[in-house]
């Protein structure tokens, strides 16, 4: 129920999926079935890491989610699963992501613009 609570209200999301075996995880694919109708009518981006920098997780995620009814923005972050063990080892976060932030910006500006526009097809009508 928290979950299906949380994602009421936003107007768009950024999945973040690890990739394992060529694909994303099953906790994240029963979170994305657990929530289907909140989901609808909302834009989503990604960001990807593991050994293929998450890509084949993501390609597999884009067909999900239209199946949800979201629309997934072109754009989105992929990073090599070394960035992401890098960060526990105490590497500063202004190193390890500087060199994603012409992308990420790039996928937040098409998520911002898309959230605005489905906005308008979960708003209620004017019964007449």
């Amino acid at each position: 129920m928290k979950l299906r609570r949380q994602t009421t209200s936003p107007d768009g999301f950024i999945i973040i999926a690890a990739e394992y075996n060529h694909g994303y995880t099953a906790v994240l694919k029963n979170a994305l079935d657990y929530v289907a109708h909140e989901w609808r009518d909302k834009a989503v981006g990604f960001v990807g890491y593991g050994s293929a920098l998450g890509s084949r997780a993501i390609e597999q995620l884009r067909g999900v989610v239209v199946e949800l009814q979201m629309a997934p923005i072109r754009y989105a972050v992929h990073m090599p699963f070394e960035v992401v063990m890098a960060g526990n080892k105490g590497t500063p976060e202004s190193e390890l992501f500087s060199a994603f932030d012409e992308r990420a910006g790039g996928m937040l500006d098409q998520l911002i613009a898309w959230s605005k526009a489905l906005k308008t097809l979960r708003m209620p009508t004017n019964a007449a």
